[in-house]
């Protein structure tokens, strides 16, 4: 069995003529060249894609990947990148760019019933079912994400490096706080929520509405999803499993027959169909 052949830690002008060469140099038009945002990618995407394909690690995450297409592939049909949705508007800006379902890659593996029932069976041992977690864990998250929505939406320009959910979680209610929330983000940015209370009426506003499961998915960031998770895991005394442990684990137990159920996968699959490629086929 082979393996995919990997590019990474490359900057810029080294991935633009990583794969300009190598096109130039497939006689028969068979390779293929993902782009992807990280490592996390890299791995889930090993499992998946067929041993002619280049997976390559952006230099500087989704807007990197969006420049090398933009402006050096972006009429070549081989060379194709994968992005986290987070909260871009229009999904079809490019032919050759594809998004994953739901918010990131995260959102899309913990969506499947198979591969969250495994890590609720490896690291939650509380009363609730696998869906039920899922669910509470996307309720709390409900305002943050709102948060971060709109901060990319209207550009608030608010920093989220070095929040730590753990500052926010009621330990006794097992929940978190909206006003921890506010806390934590006006410590790390000048009060920001005091001194912009305009923009904290519209999110409290925006806050009262419910949002449907999906809804819920599209909005939620995998890490802060996973933080929680780890923290709303009952565990030991004093036993600790880090975030990247339980996302390793999250994409080990995700299966390529469970990819075959995503939007992305029919939206490659077409594509394949389209140019006569092979990626995933």
């Amino acid at each position: 069995m082979g393996t995919n052949s990997i590019k990474a830690n490359l900057g810029e002008g080294d991935i633009i003529s990583e794969i300009a060469l190598s096109l130039g140099a497939d006689i028969e038009h068979k390779d293929v060249f993902v782009i992807v945002e990280g490592e996390d990618d890299i791995k889930f995407w090993k499992g998946i894609l067929n041993t002619n394909v280049t997976i390559i690690e952006s230099f500087t995450g989704k807007d990197g990947i969006k420049k090398i297409i933009e402006e050096n592939f972006n009429h070549e049909k081989r060379v194709v990148g994968v992005v986290d949705k987070d909260y871009d508007i229009d999904e079809n800006a490019y032919k050759n760019i594809f998004y994953y379902d739901y918010s990131c890659m995260e959102m899309m593996l913990i969506k499947n019933d198979y591969a969250f029932n495994r890590i609720c069976d490896e690291y939650y041992f509380g009363q609730l079912s696998s869906k039920d977690v899922r669910l509470e864990l996307l309720n709390q998250l409900k305002y943050l994400s709102i948060i971060r929505k709109n901060n990319a939406t209207r550009q608030l320009e608010i920093r989220f490096k070095g929040i730590s959910l753990n500052n926010m979680f009621n330990k006794s209610r097992r929940n978190i706080e909206n006003c921890k929330v506010i806390f934590e983000l006006n410590k790390r940015n000048d009060k920001y929520f005091e001194l912009n209370t305009d923009k904290l009426i519209c999110i409290n506003y925006e806050n009262l509405s419910p949002l449907d499961y999906e809804e819920l998915l599209n909005i939620t960031q995998g890490h802060d999803f996973i933080s929680l998770f780890n923290i709303f895991s009952t565990r030991k005394k004093g036993e600790k499993v880090k975030d990247k442990v339980i996302s390793s684990s999250l994409r080990c137990a995700y299966r390529k027959e469970d990819f075959i159920d995503t939007i992305l996968y029919s939206q490659l699959i077409s594509y394949e169909n389209e140019y006569n490629i092979n990626m995933i086929s």
